[in-house]
């Protein structure tokens, strides 16, 4: 799974880019304290 993200507020674009694996987990600075594991992301 690839995420894009902005690398500050003021930023225009989603001008990060990384690469997740099944076992990470995605995570927001604008969410403090929330995380979500990539596998229950795609769990049927």
């Amino acid at each position: 799974m690839l995420v894009h993200r902005r690398s500050s507020p003021e930023s225009p674009t989603f001008d990060v880019h990384r690469k997740m694996s099944k076992g990470g987990a995605v995570a927001s600075p604008l969410l403090p304290g929330f995380s979500l594991a990539v596998a229950e992301l795609f769990a049927r």
